[in-house]
């Protein structure tokens, strides 16, 4: 079973000061197996809108030095597995991000987090959070005073009124 979900990412950027900002996820799919167990875990993400408080900074997020969102508007996930790692309480992600068009292996952890009930759908809310080398894709220079690291956070809700009851951290797996 696949649900499609919305959410919205947040990100922090340390440079002396930690900067943040919102990115919307254009579109997030969770796959579910029989078991309710998830098999696959994709966004994207759009760039183009940073939602934070500076202009300036929009413009830089815009500019080919960074995203270079006029050719790259998107930030891209897809899950090729997923693994659980019951020690951890946490799935693991194993997929491609693709950044300005450079793709990388990477793996994501994200968890199940709680339920929403929304017009009488049960939701279960999953969180990621990763971070990134900016210099792997070409964001910005090595030599700026710009951290190297940017960390994204993730939610994501997925509507599931036909699966069986799942316990939140573990995967209901028979």
């Amino acid at each position: 079973m696949t649900e499609t979900s919305k959410g919205h990412v947040a990100f922090q950027n340390s440079w002396k000061t930690t900067h943040e900002g919102r990115l919307e996820v254009n579109n997030g799919e969770i796959a579910f197996n029989e078991q309710a167990v998830p098999e696959k875990f994709a966004f994207s993400i759009s760039v183009a809108q940073v939602v934070n408080n500076r202009t300036n900074r929009q413009f830089l997020v815009n500019s080919e030095q960074y995203f270079d969102t006029r050719n790259y508007p998107n930030i891209e996930f897809e899950s090729q597995r997923i693994q659980f790692h019951p020690e951890q309480k946490l799935y693991y992600a194993f997929g491609t991000i693709i950044v300005k068009n450079q793709a990388m292996p990477i793996a994501i952890p994200f968890e199940l987090v709680g339920f929403d009930e929304v017009n009488d759908q049960r939701q279960a809310i999953f969180e990621a959070s990763f971070k990134l080398d900016r210099t792997d894709f070409g964001v910005g220079s090595e030599n700026e005073k710009m951290g190297e690291f940017m960390t994204f956070s993730i939610t994501l809700k997925a509507e599931q009124p036909q699966l069986p009851a799942m316990e939140v951290g573990t995967p209901d797996v028979k």
